[in-house]
C-alpha cells in the first residue's frame, strides 16, 4: 500500500499539470493551431474559423478521456497484493499515458493540415531565416558561476556521510541510511551539472526575431532569458536545499527513511510548481509582445513536423530547435546528436520496463535451499555443502567453513543494505541490529523456521521455501558437524 500511495503523490499530479499544459495548446502559438502554421489572410475566412473551432472543441473532449483514462487505469494497483506488479504498473503507465496524452493533439495536427491540403494552402516553400545582427551574441543571461555556490554545497555535504561513518554511529545506526546519502548526494550533483549544461546551452541560443525593430527582438528575447536564468537558478538552489536537509535529517536514524520518501515528493511537486510558473510568465510575455509582431517568423515549414511534436529536417544544420508544442526544444532527429538523443531516451524507457521485469522476476521465482555432497577425489574425503538458488546460485556454504549453526523461530530486526526485500523474499546485504554488523540474508520471511550460520568471516540468516525445506536442510548439515 505504501508503495501505491508513494507512486499516485508523486505521478498523478503530472498528469494534471499534462492536462493543463496541453489543453493551453488550444490556443494559437505563434500564429499556429495545433502546431499547424495559419498566415494571417487566411484566418480571415469564417470557415477557417470553424474549421478551427471544431478542431478545437474535439481536441478538449478527446484529452479530458485522455486524462480520465491516466487517472483510472493505475488505481487498479490498489488492489493488486504484489509489489513487483504494482510498480510495473506504475512505471509502464506513466510512459503509456503520457503517449495517449499526445494522441489528441496529433490527431487535431493531423485534421488541420488536411484542411489546408484542401484549401490549396500546403505550399512548399523554403524557409526565410531572419537574422538579428544588433548585439549579435550579447543577450546572455545564465553563466556558469550561477551554479558553482550550490555545486560546493552538494559536495559539502558529503562530509557529513564521513563524519557521520567515522564518528562511530554507524555501528549502532543503519548504514543503509548512510548509502542513502550518498545515492541522493551523486543524483543531486549531477542534477546540477545537468541544470548548469541546459541553462548555459539554451541561454546561447540566437536573439529571437519577432520584428524588424531590433530593440524589440533584443527586449523580447532578454526577457525570456531572464525568466529561464531564474527558473535554472531556483531549481540548483531547491535541489542543493533538499540536499542540505537530507544530510542533516542522516542524523536522525529512525525518521530518516520517511524523510526521503515524503521530502522526494515534496521536492517534486516543488519543481512542477517553478515549472509551471515558468510556462505562466512565458506566456505572458509572448501575449505581451503579441501586438509588436511585424515579421511572419511562423514560415510554413510544416512539412518537417511530424504529428506537431516530432522534427525532422536533413536540410536543417542544427540538432535542437525550439519547440511547438509547450516549452523548450526538441531535437532535430534528422542530425545525428538528435536521433542519438532520442535513441538514449527510448533505451532508458525500455531499460526501465526491464528493471520491472526483473523485478517481478525477483518476487515470483521461488527460493531453492539445499545440501550437496562433495567429494574431493584427491584426499579421499567428502564434505556437505549449502547451496542457496535464486535465479541462479547465491551462496554456497561448505559446512567444514560453518563454525556454528542455530535454529531461530524468529527474524531481529534488519534493514536491506543492497538486495531484494519483498514480502516473500529478503536476499542480499542485510544490516542486522542484534548482530551490529552486516549479513549476508537468504531467506522467506512468512516462514517461521530459519537459519542462522556463522563462518570465520561472514553470518548468514538463510531458510528454504518454507519451513520443511529449511528443518530438511539443517538435519542434513547436522549429520556432517
Amino acid at each position: 500500500m505504501l508503495l501505491n500511495v508513494i507512486m499516485a503523490v508523486g505521478i498523478y499530479p503530472v498528469f494534471v499539470i499534462l492536462y493543463v499544459i496541453l489543453k493551453n495548446n488550444a490556443k494559437p502559438q505563434k500564429g499556429r493551431y495545433f502546431s499547424v502554421t495559419f498566415k494571417k489572410e487566411w484566418l480571415d475566412s469564417e470557415e477557417t474559423k470553424r474549421q478551427i473551432e471544431n478542431v478545437n472543441k474535439q481536441y478538449k473532449k478527446e484529452l479530458l478521456i485522455a486524462f480520465l483514462i491516466s487517472m483510472i487505469v493505475p488505481s487498479i494497483s490498489f488492489v493488486i497484493p504484489y509489489v513487483s506488479i504494482q510498480c510495473t504498473i506504475w512505471c509502464t503507465w506513466i510512459f503509456a499515458a503520457i503517449v495517449i496524452f499526445y494522441v489528441p493533439f496529433v490527431r487535431a495536427n493531423g485534421r488541420l493540415r488536411r484542411y489546408k491540403e484542401a484549401q490549396g494552402w500546403a505550399v512548399q516553400m523554403e524557409r526565410e531565416v531572419y537574422v538579428e545582427l544588433k548585439s549579435l551574441g550579447q543577450v546572455r543571461r545564465v553563466s556558469i558561476s550561477q551554479f558553482v555556490a550550490p555545486f560546493i554545497i552538494i559536495l559539502i555535504t558529503v562530509i557529513s556521510g564521513i563524519v557521520y561513518r567515522t564518528s562511530g554511529k554507524a555501528l549502532t545506526a543503519n548504514p543503509a541510511n548512510e548509502m542513502c546519502l550518498y545515492v541522493f548526494w551523486i543524483t543531486f550533483l549531477l542534477c546540477i551539472v545537468l541544470f548548469a549544461v541546459c541553462g548555459i546551452a539554451m541561454d546561447k541560443k540566437n536573439t529571437d526575431v519577432i520584428s524588424k525593430d531590433s530593440d524589440v527582438n533584443l527586449n523580447y528575447t532578454r526577457a525570456k532569458k531572464n525568466v529561464w536564468k531564474s527558473f535554472w537558478q531556483q531549481a540548483a538552489w531547491l535541489t542543493a536545499g533538499f540536499q542540505i536537509l537530507t544530510a542533516i535529517m542522516l542524523w536522525f536514524d529512525k525518521q530518516f527513511m520517511s524523510f526521503l520518501i515524503w521530502g522526494t515528493i515534496g521536492y517534486s511537486v516543488a519543481v512542477i510548481a517553478i515549472s509551471l510558473l515558468l510556462a505562466n510568465k512565458l506566456t505572458k510575455i509572448d501575449k505581451s509582445y503579441e501586438a509588436k509582431r511585424d515579421i511572419d517568423v511562423s514560415t510554413d515549414d510544416d512539412r518537417y513536423w511530424i504529428g506537431g511534436i516530432f522534427y525532422y529536417n536533413p536540410n536543417d544544420k542544427r540538432s535542437m530547435v525550439e519547440t511547438r508544442i509547450g516549452m523548450g526544444t526538441t531535437t532535430n532527429m534528422a542530425r545525428p546528436l538528435g536521433w542519438i538523443l532520442d535513441v538514449i531516451g527510448i533505451a532508458s524507457i525500455l531499460l526501465c520496463i526491464g528493471m520491472c521485469t526483473w523485478v517481478m522476476l525477483e518476487e515470483f521465482t521461488p527460493i531453492s535451499l539445499s545440501a550437496e555432497l562433495i567429494s574431493d577425489s584427491a584426499n579421499a574425503t567428502q564434505d556437505a555443502c549449502i547451496v542457496a538458488e535464486h535465479l541462479g546460485i547465491e551462496y554456497k556454504i561448505l559446512v567444514s567453513d560453518i563454525n556454528e549453526i542455530t535454529c531461530i523461530d524468529e527474524l531481529p530486526d534488519m534493514s536491506k543494505i543492497n538486495g531484494s526485500a519483498m514480502d516473500n523474499i529478503y536476499k542480499g546485504k542485510f544490516f542486522v541490529s542484534e548482530e551490529g554488523r552486516k549479513c549476508q540474508v537468504f531467506l522467506n520471511p512468512q516462514n517461521d523456521m530459519f537459519m542462522r550460520i556463522q563462518t570465520e568471516d561472514i553470518i548468514y540468516y538463510i531458510s528454504g521455501i518454507d519451513d520443511e525445506e529449511t528443518q530438511t536442510v539443517y538435519d542434513l548439515v547436522m549429520k556432517h558437524i
